[in-house]
């Protein structure tokens, strides 16, 4: 089997000692899903046989401030040659800043978002001036199934409009799963590419996702697993499976009227 490598970037070699919490250094989360393609900012697209892709991140640095991120994206062609997509960037750790090597700001990462979240809590999703995009949580009595069980989540979904060179028509959606416990994303549905500052770093502008993109492993403790109760195991069926398609098909949906009605002017 051939391995494709392409490096968007030069890895760098600065250490940082671990700050104490979850984000240290070595962690790592794994997101498969399966995917048609990738649409590249160059304007290629490299189009994948729509068997399972994996999109990980790993901690390799970090200190109080900021985390070094080894970013990676691999799919199969129809050959059954694999591409395998990779950089490194850095996040600043109380904003989730994404920056290159070299300094430049790209843009916000939601592979964790506020842990615990409050009630109505605004959450920062982009900033990147002159854009900011801030909503609020949806649902924060969610669970769902995980690689290490049941765990209770919130999910942050809407669309944000008039935005700067974003796209043709100013539109980016969000909807986004997260472990309440660590933030941790563990489902990201909706549109997938330059809504995320890890993927712009890879020079990945949208993924060809068919159905749900899931985390399926990571050594992140994400707390403990629930145990639902047995009377409840159809509304529970109901919860764990029904919010994403059903948010999917309302933001779907305004994206389309959006962008009908900017074609009519």
């Amino acid at each position: 089997m051939i391995l494709i490598f392409i490096h968007t970037g030069v890895s760098t070699e600065k250490q940082a000692d671990g700050s104490g919490n979850w984000l240290q250094k070595g962690v790592y989360v794994d997101y498969a899903f399966q995917s048609g393609g990738v649409h590249l900012y160059n304007g290629t697209i490299i189009e994948f046989n729509n068997t399972t892709s994996i999109y990980r991140w790993e901690c390799i640095a970090q200190n109080e401030s900021t985390a070094e991120l080894s970013i990676s994206l691999n799919g199969t062609l129809s050959d059954g040659i694999i591409v395998l997509i990779k950089n490194d960037v850095f996040i600043d750790i109380s904003s989730r800043s994404v920056y290159l090597e070299n300094g430049t700001l790209i843009g916000t990462t939601h592979l964790w978002l506020p842990a615990n979240p409050l009630p109505n809590e605004l959450i920062t999703l982009l900033d990147v001036p002159p854009n900011k995009v801030e909503m609020t949580i949806i649902n924060r009595e969610e669970y769902a199934q995980t690689c290490q069980g049941i765990q209770k989540t919130f999910t942050v979904s809407g669309m944000a409009t008039g935005l700067k060179n974003i796209g043709a028509s100013g539109n980016m959606s969000y909807l986004i799963m997260c472990d309440f416990d660590t933030g941790v994303m563990v489902d990201w549905g909706v549109h997938m590419g330059d809504n995320e500052g890890t993927l712009k770093a890879l020079g990945v502008m949208g993924l060809m996702v068919q159905g749900i993109f899931s985390l399926i492993s990571t050594n992140i403790d994400l707390g403990p697993s629930y145990h639902l109760p047995v009377n409840s195991s159809a509304n529970s069926a109901i919860l764990l499976i029904l919010p994403f398609p059903i948010i999917f098909c309302a933001i779907f949906l305004a994206i389309y009227i959006s962008k009908k009605k900017s074609r009519k002017k």
